[in-house]
């Protein structure tokens, strides 16, 4: 005699019963086809004349998790969190699953991330049969990280107009020197015979 969580073979739906054969002219061996989570349960295979004269099988599905509500994804994934922000993900058993699960954090929520809380975080449910899991990588980018590459382009902005206004005020500085260089004219002086000499004369500018 085949037993449910003490509940007989006998006394099992039409549909259960086309799915699950017991071969009574045989060995009294259980066939089930097509399980269903309604299987799970604890299986006791007893000796219709001897009721101390029995076997238990422990009958177990996987204990799924459900997805990854706020990221949608069903099993691993990654995010990037600033920090400050809150991180919180929910960890829990599918309906129908949960015989026996029992749930485990590697890692633990956090209300407030820092840089430190960059992790595997582990969400694992075990039923003493299976386990599953879901795992999610966190990372944590500072507060000011995303300011760095607009920094690094004004200040680029910056170096190359103090270079361009350096070259062009040094050509507007040579280009007077020149213009005033051209214009100076030499001094003329007379000898004693009243003839004009010129004769260079160091003029300061």
């Amino acid at each position: 005699m085949w037993f449910r969580d003490d509940i007989p073979y006998e006394s099992f739906t039409d549909a259960d019963k086309r799915r699950i054969t017991i071969r009574t002219s045989s060995d009294w061996s259980i066939d089930i086809t097509k399980a269903r989570p309604s299987d799970v349960g604890n299986w006791r295979c007893q000796s219709p004349r001897n009721a101390q004269a029995f076997m238990i099988i422990t009958v177990r599905s996987k204990a799924w998790l459900y997805p990854w509500d706020e990221y949608k994804s069903t099993n691993y994934l990654s995010t990037t969190l600033v920090e400050g922000q809150a991180f919180h993900q929910k960890c829990q058993v599918i309906d129908g699953y949960t015989r026996d699960a029992t749930v485990h954090w590697y890692m633990y929520n956090e209300n407030k991330v820092v840089p430190s809380d960059r992790y595997y975080y582990v969400c694992m449910a075990i039923n003493g049969i299976s386990a599953t899991n879901n795992t999610i990588f966190l990372r944590v980018k500072g507060k000011w990280s995303a300011l760095w590459p607009f920094i690094g382009i004004v200040s680029e902005f910056v170096i190359l107009f103090a270079i361009i206004y350096i070259t062009e005020r040094y050509k507007v500085d040579k280009s007077v020197l020149d213009t005033h260089n051209n214009s100076a004219t030499l001094p003329i002086e007379t000898d004693t015979d009243n003839n004009s000499v010129t004769r260079p004369i160091e003029t300061a500018l």
